[in-house]
């Protein structure tokens, strides 16, 4: 019996090191990987899965983070404006998808895989997005209002780059949503948020990552928070969990430099569209 019960934990072990590994290759959270493939393809409870999804976007999040720190590309400003929104709309998300759960029972879990597939198509399709490296440093009322602009130097051009981020108004909505289907699904939001940061905001793509990432470390917590008030992180499986994928997104990182980003980007789109079928066929069929 002792011997069978290091099964799973052995199993979830070797699936987090890969998925970090995938993940780091390809540039998205351990989140949204881990979690449509657990909800896919297991039994699992619902609720222990997407909070032991936000708990390993959370802990990823603040391991990539410390480079970007290091490296003076953070700007401490920009990240409090993201994670205030992110919180407020993490916090709200796992509510929500907790109350859905407990109040319609397997009915809203199956409303919850469903929208979750189709979720899954949506940000295969934000992957697919063109993203502008260097945008034009523009400011606007709002940039000068909450001082969001810095300067950080580019090793790759080998000068100072400067930028502001502009429309925050229009970021914030965006910020808030992204933080509640963080919540709701146990996804992280590193998907959304860069190119919210680039394309809304106009910040460097390398500026817009460094924040995504330090916002989710916060926003994801808080979210999480939820989830372990309502007793869903299960310690045995978080310890199973994370340390896995952190070995496997550092050893990611190391192989990214001489790995074409663009064939493991395909890859994991390919593993998020076959999750995102499953989970919408099981959503229907527990539905019909």
């Amino acid at each position: 019996m002792a011997v069978e019960g290091l099964y799973v934990p052995l199993i979830l072990g070797v699936v987090s090191v890969f998925i970090g590994f995938i993940g780091a290759l390809a540039g998205v959270g351990g989140g949204v990987l881990f979690t449509p493939l657990f909800l896919a393809f297991t039994a699992a409870d619902i609720n222990i899965v997407r909070a032991t999804g936000l708990a390993l976007a959370m802990t990823t999040s603040i391991f990539s983070s410390v480079r970007y720190i290091r490296a003076g590309i953070t700007n401490l400003n920009i990240i409090l404006f993201s994670s205030f929104f992110l919180t407020i709309g993490a916090v709200f998300g796992a509510t929500m998808g907790i109350y859905l759960v407990h109040q319609y029972g397997q009915v809203g879990a199956a409303v919850t895989r469903l929208a979750l597939g189709v979720l899954l198509i949506v940000i295969i399709v934000v992957m697919s997005l063109r993203r502008v490296e260097w945008p034009e440093a523009r400011e606007d009322r709002f940039t000068k209002l909450f001082d969001l602009r810095g300067v950080y130097f580019e090793q790759s051009l080998k000068r100072e780059v400067r930028y502001a981020a502009r429309n925050a108004h229009i970021a914030a909505v965006f910020l808030f949503l992204v933080g509640v289907i963080s919540g709701t699904f146990g996804l992280g939001g590193g998907w959304a948020l860069v190119p919210v940061l680039n394309l809304v905001s106009g910040l460097p793509l390398k500026v817009a990552v460094a924040t995504s990432v330090a916002s989710i470390a916060v926003g994801d917590a808080a979210g999480l928070w939820v989830y372990y008030h309502h007793a869903y992180l299960l310690p045995e499986m978080f310890i199973a969990v994370v340390p896995g994928v952190v070995v496997g997104a550092t050893l990611g990182a190391k192989v990214a430099l001489r790995v074409k980003a663009s064939i493991v980007k395909y890859a994991v789109m390919g593993v998020m569209l076959v999750s995102g079928i499953q989970l919408i066929i099981r959503g229907i069929s527990s539905l019909i």
